[in-house]
């Protein structure tokens, strides 16, 4: 009986491979979500201002500015949060993340 075995932990025959543990997950997924928060960060920022520039001085108008501004920062806090946390879980647990 002839038995053929293939190392799966090579990327040269297994894809999935390169994802061998959470640190090369994380180098792939951390650094899009941060450009993409980002970019929705800047796109909710000239959004509100071009609110406040075309609103005529409204008042309404203004305030829903103000509130996607405000928004707009309270989620940027939050991924920069974020980012900062996974780089404190991965220094405590000494992961390589060269982020």
């Amino acid at each position: 009986m002839i038995v053929h075995a293939i190392d799966i932990s090579k990327p040269s025959e297994n894809p999935l491979a390169i994802f061998g543990n959470i640190a090369s997950i994380l180098n792939l997924v951390l650094p899009l979500v941060t450009i993409a928060a980002a970019l929705l960060f800047l796109i909710m920022l000239f959004r509100a201002a071009f609110t406040i520039l075309t609103g005529a001085g409204t008042a309404e108008n203004i305030a829903k500015a103000q509130k996607t501004m405000t928004n707009a920062i309270i989620g940027l806090i939050l991924i920069i949060s974020a980012y900062t946390i996974v780089r404190l879980v991965a220094k405590v647990l000494k992961l390589d993340i060269p982020l």
